[in-house]
């Protein structure tokens, strides 16, 4: 678990496998493989693998290390064209 995270900017993630869950100030969200998801500068997030497999998913701030990264829609190809940092968590 990684959790009770708060960053002063921007953050997307994309999951690549595995079912996690994603909890952003309370409110929780089981996004699918390839799906995006944003969350917002300031806000208090937790990650959970909540499946019986090794999980990993992609994640990029807004004006940190990848310069430009858009949040309009075009979250997928600014991954495709953006340096990469994968998240993993095992089963709890």
């Amino acid at each position: 678990m990684w959790a009770d995270f708060v960053h002063d900017t921007d953050e997307i993630v994309m999951v690549v496998a595995g079912d996690v869950e994603f909890e952003i100030e309370g409110k929780t969200h089981r996004p699918e493989p390839g799906e995006e998801l944003l969350i917002p500068a300031g806000a208090s997030h937790t990650v959970r693998n909540v499946g019986n497999t090794e999980s990993r998913w992609l994640y990029g701030y807004r004006g940190g290390w990848a310069p430009g990264f858009a949040l309009n829609g075009a979250g997928a190809e600014a991954f495709r064209n953006a340096p990469r940092r994968i998240g993993r968590a095992t089963p709890e």
